[in-house]
């Protein structure tokens, strides 16, 4: 058996507390702010609980999600440092180019 993954939708919810708003992380994750709001949803609805408070500042953690903010953070904070190198030590792609060949016709 299968479990999903909710890595899609805990980027969002990292995205929002970071910037205080389901648009500015759905800005960044380039899709649109319903579909920003609903990966957070799926996320409330499979924990049982809601996660975000809305008010004049912006969005908020619940008290209930108080506690993994700083360790959600630094998790995606680790898995950026670690996708940086991936570009650098990268080997370089070649592109192909064709060429003419000669062949007997005959």
């Amino acid at each position: 058996m299968t479990v999903a993954s909710h890595l899609k939708s805990l980027q969002a919810l990292d995205l929002a507390l970071r910037t205080g708003s389901v648009k500015g992380a759905a800005d960044l994750l380039g899709i649109t702010p319903a579909a920003a709001g609903q990966r957070i949803k799926v996320l409330e609805d499979y924990l049982g609980f809601e996660l975000l408070t809305r008010g004049r500042s912006g969005l908020r953690p619940t008290p209930a999600l108080a506690d993994a903010v700083a360790p959600l953070a630094a998790a995606f904070e680790q898995l950026k440092s670690s996708s940086n190198g991936w570009t650098s030590s990268a080997p370089t792609r070649s592109t192909l180019q064709p060429t003419a060949t000669s062949s007997s016709c005959g």
